[in-house]
């Protein structure tokens, strides 16, 4: 019979290709990410068809993709994602502008401006509050597929196979390889400025690094909170706050990714800190949960000791009983006969043995032997003699007389 596990991983694989096959489909030839809708909208909805499929067909639980029904989570989910994405960008956003406010600045420029609406200009019927509704929403589906898929399909597959670090560090690998076919498309298409082609290199290995660190991140808060809600409000408005907020006029290429990739490791050490706090709270309540089973053990046992103990009383007064009968030779000098046949009767029904209690004088001295009391201590009732000739009648007895009387009868 096959091992299912063996069979596990290639299916993710096919289903990894699947997702990137069509990827790739968007960014060569739909190239719905240079539109208004600000990234590979085309891609994100047949994947997200694709994922939908499996759940019909496969049957798959909603779990499976990190979505849980406790409206705790996301609440928690609101919270902690907005404070790891919007505060890292907060505090770069700020050191950036303190270090252009003491060396240029003239080009300091603070602007919210998110990238779709540079088409307000380019097409005239276009309007910034339409154009970034859709940025908004286009990201908030690209942010639900990518985590349910990465950090809620795979990741939880991965984790039946291996542990949960050596399958965490493989999705955020197959993560970091959505991100190849964009760079070819752009490098090849001539995209790219001249300025950017120069530090090619550069900037292939920060959105490898950059993209493998995210990966890492989201996949540990989906792995702490239980469900992908955290990482998905985390990347939403990560995407949204560092392509729309600005702090200089004229921000190089190589600047952007420095201040991207700054966000994102302390994005990362924030992650660290609350994975570990959250890791031990969990061992605790484990811990107490286990003090609690175990303390209720005891009470259930404790409950149970005197049930046992009165048991044992009864049992411990039926031999006193029992010793006591036995031992009425011992208090009682005198026993009547009726009390002598009760004991006779109990310890023949002990000994397995019929007995109805009658006895003659030598089965009662040897069973006095046996019990090793004396014969003086039991007092048997007096039966009436027999009435006995009398020795003067024996002696006043005369043949002849009674021959006579009987002749004459």
């Amino acid at each position: 019979m096959s091992d299912p596990k063996s069979k596990a991983l290639p299916d993710l694989i096919s289903m990894y290709l699947i997702m990137l096959v069509i990827y790739c489909l968007d960014v060569f030839f739909l190239k719905s990410d240079l539109t208004v809708l600000g990234d590979n909208f085309y891609s994100r909805f047949l994947c997200f068809t694709v994922l939908f499929m499996t759940v019909l067909f496969k049957k798959e639980h909603l779990k499976s993709f990190g979505i849980n029904s406790k409206k705790e989570k996301i609440k928690s989910a609101l919270i902690f994602g907005t404070v790891f994405s919007a505060v890292p960008i907060l505090i770069v956003s700020a050191v950036e502008f303190f270090i252009f406010k003491s060396t240029d600045p003239d080009n300091i420029h603070v602007t919210f401006a998110p990238p779709s609406l540079s088409y307000v200009q380019t097409e005239g019927y276009l309007t910034p509050a339409f154009c970034i509704t859709v940025y908004i929403l286009t990201s908030l589906f690209a942010a639900c597929f990518k985590e349910m898929f990465f950090r809620g399909f795979l990741l939880h597959k991965l984790e039946k196979l291996t542990v949960f670090k050596s399958a965490n560090a493989f999705q955020a690998l197959l993560y970091t390889t959505f991100i190849i076919p964009k760079l070819i498309r752009n490098f090849v298409m001539n995209y790219y400025s001249k300025e950017i082609i120069s530090i090619a290199a550069f900037v292939i290995v920060f959105y490898l690094i950059h993209e493998f660190i995210t990966g890492l991140k989201w996949g540990m808060l989906a792995k702490v909170s239980g469900a992908t809600y955290i990482s998905i409000v985390d990347n939403f408005l990560y995407v949204f706050l560092a392509n729309s907020l600005h702090i200089v006029a004229h921000q190089s290429k190589w600047m952007f990714m420095i201040h991207m990739l700054s966000a994102q490791l302390i994005s990362f050490a924030l992650v660290a800190i609350y994975c570990k706090k959250a890791s031990g709270s969990k061992t605790e309540i484990i811990e107490t949960e286990k003090k609690e089973a175990a303390e209720k053990k005891e009470t259930s046992a404790k409950k149970a000791e005197p049930i046992i103990e009165n048991k044992k009383e009864i049992i411990t007064e039926k031999n006193e009983s029992d010793e006591l009968k036995s031992e009425v030779f011992d208090k009682h000098t005198e026993i009547s006969p009726n009390q002598f046949k009760e004991i006779i009767k109990e310890s023949s029904v002990k000994a397995e043995k019929s007995h109805n209690g009658e006895l003659s004088e030598a089965e009662i001295d040897s069973y006095l032997k046996d019990f090793g009391k004396p014969k003086a201590h039991y007092n048997p009732p007096k039966k009436p003699a027999k009435a006995k000739p009398s020795e003067k009648g024996s002696e006043n007895f005369d043949v002849d007389d009674f021959l006579k009387g009987f002749s004459k009868n």
